[in-house]
């Protein structure tokens, strides 16, 4: 877990069962406090994990919004 966490949800590379969201199309999310963990799913364990930081995120929002994908 990044030091300064809420320690709510954890890092899905450290064995746990981290608390996920379903988003759809196999995607699930979970947040440590810190960052947002994105993970691709077959229904039995997780395919790909990508840790988005928050400069990350905000950088992905830009773009989205630049795409004119946002709500």
């Amino acid at each position: 877990m990044h030091p300064g966490s809420s320690g709510r949800g954890r890092n899905p590379g450290d064995g746990m069962t981290p608390d996920k969201t379903y988003l759809g199309d196999g995607c699930y999310v979970s947040f440590d406090g810190f960052s947002l963990w994105l993970t691709t799913e077959d229904g039995i364990s997780a395919q790909n994990t990508v840790c988005l930081e928050p400069q990350v995120y905000r950088a992905l929002l830009r773009y989205a919004t630049e795409c004119g994908v946002t709500e």
